[in-house]
């Protein structure tokens, strides 16, 4: 064996032990293949590696390593925290070549740093043939998958939407913004999305957005907050996931939509929206009667079919997205969106109910296996909703439990081939089948 080729398997060894819950250097992350400034975003004339003098930039990590040299190979001279200002000389193969504070010249890799004095509106990044849009949750706790997803596969992704940022019945839009996953996108060619939503720990809040859709000082300040996150933070655009909103807020809904666009749009960022899934108009409905398709496909460059949780956490077992169920969402929304402006929401996720119905709790692909092995349990095929399923027993209560993996998947990719969708949003990054990843690169692009 070559002594590269041992260099580079002893490489990959550390990174992957340092990665999934080791003290392992955040610096052998596998490098871009170049790091552009915010202006020039990747895929844009006059992206590529930094020039010598190209400015300052700041750490985004809690630990990066200053190396003397471009690669993981060459030792250590510093290890600096979050928020470190940096004097970016030059740029090589995803690395860059900086001045710290103390006046020693190193280098670190491109996409652990960011923009000291953040871009205004970007260039519009184009919109690919096929979307694959990755919503994203965070990088600790029960969320730690979400980020080793999007560092593992964020080669079959267009687009990111960080569940960040929650908006009040003032139109006050708070959260917390962790740059580097905004960094990590435009280093690699992605879509960059601000998530704004309505969720506090009761859940989807109907007040709060009634207080602030209803009122037209509130909505002009949402507008202007908005746009403030995304010029501040490097955003390519937003994503809007209002959900439980009540009926008599569908004029308003529509009047915040088309005052976001007219903000947004002609400043170069996307309008995306996730919208609940219907089959039918009915404005009096309470979960999707606040949402006219119509007008939000007129108002929005792409607009996210939420076609899960058919069979809510809460009621009874169920599939989370049976193929009929999201087939006939499909052909009513084509009738009141372009379709290459629809995304088709892809669920990564079940639930376990008990089996008369009641609270159920979310599981992840990992945790629904591992519950069905553990209790001995045969999962099986509903042939017509094209869903696995499996039941057990916890003590003397009977529970169910119905998930999505790449099989049941594999149906409903075939439906935006058939009606010409302009691609997929899977929720959540961290929770989904791995054969997903492959199946996407075989059926859409």
């Amino acid at each position: 064996m070559s002594q590269g080729v041992t260099l580079t398997l002893i490489t990959l060894f550390l990174y992957l032990t340092g990665f999934f819950g080791g003290k392992g250097d955040p610096s052998l992350s596998p490098a871009p293949p170049s790091w552009s400034s915010p202006s020039a975003p990747v895929g844009q004339p006059g992206a590529g590696p930094l020039d010598a003098d190209r400015g300052s930039a700041l750490t985004t990590t809690d630990l990066v390593n200053v190396r003397s040299g471009p690669g993981t190979s060459y030792p250590t001279l510093a290890t600096l925290p979050r928020g470190t200002p940096l004097s970016v000389l030059s740029g090589r193969n995803g690395w860059l070549k900086v001045k710290t504070p103390d006046g020693r010249t190193g280098w670190v890799v491109s996409w652990l740093v960011g923009p000291a004095s953040p871009a205004a509106a970007p260039s519009r990044k184009p919109l690919r043939a096929r979307e694959v849009l990755g919503y994203y949750t965070g990088a600790s706790g029960s969320d730690s998958g979400s980020y080793a997803s999007l560092a593992s596969h964020w080669r079959s992704l267009t687009a990111v939407a960080p569940f960040f940022f929650r908006i009040d019945g003032a139109g006050n839009v708070s959260g917390r913004h962790d740059q580097a996953v905004v960094n990590l996108a435009r280093a690699r060619g992605l879509k960059a999305l601000a998530l704004v939503h309505n969720h506090n720990q009761a859940g989807f809040d109907a007040d709060a957005a009634h207080n602030m859709l209803s009122s037209a000082a509130s909505r002009a300040r949402a507008v202007a907050a908005i746009g403030n996150i995304l010029r501040t933070y490097g955003y390519d655009g937003v994503n809007i996931d209002f959900e439980n909103l009540y009926p008599w807020d569908r004029p308003h809904f529509t009047a915040f939509l088309r005052e976001l666009a007219a903000s947004l749009r002609p400043r170069g960022y996307l309008v995306t929206v996730a919208v609940p899934a219907k089959y039918r108009d009915d404005p009096s409905s309470r979960w999707a009667g606040a949402i006219d398709y119509r007008a939000v496909g007129q108002y929005a460059d792409l607009v996210v079919l939420m076609t899960y949780d058919e069979h809510f956490r809460v009621g009874k077992p169920g599939p989370i997205a049976s193929l009929q169920w999201v087939e006939k969402v499909v052909e009513y929304a084509r009738t009141q969106i372009p379709p290459q402006k629809i995304i088709l929401g892809l669920a990564a996720y079940g639930y376990d109910w008990p089996s008369r119905g009641g609270s159920g709790r979310a599981l992840s692909y990992w945790q629904a296996l591992n519950l069905a092995r553990r209790a001995g349990a045969s999962i099986k095929w509903d042939p017509v909703a094209k869903a696995p399923y499996f039941s057990y027993y916890r003590g003397k209560e009977q529970r169910v439990v119905w998930f999505e993996t790449s099989y049941s998947a594999e149906h409903k990719l075939a439906l935006v081939n058939r009606y010409g969708l302009r691609g997929v949003a899977l929720w959540k990054l961290g929770y989904e089948d791995p054969r997903l990843w492959s199946l996407l690169s075989q059926t859409l692009f």
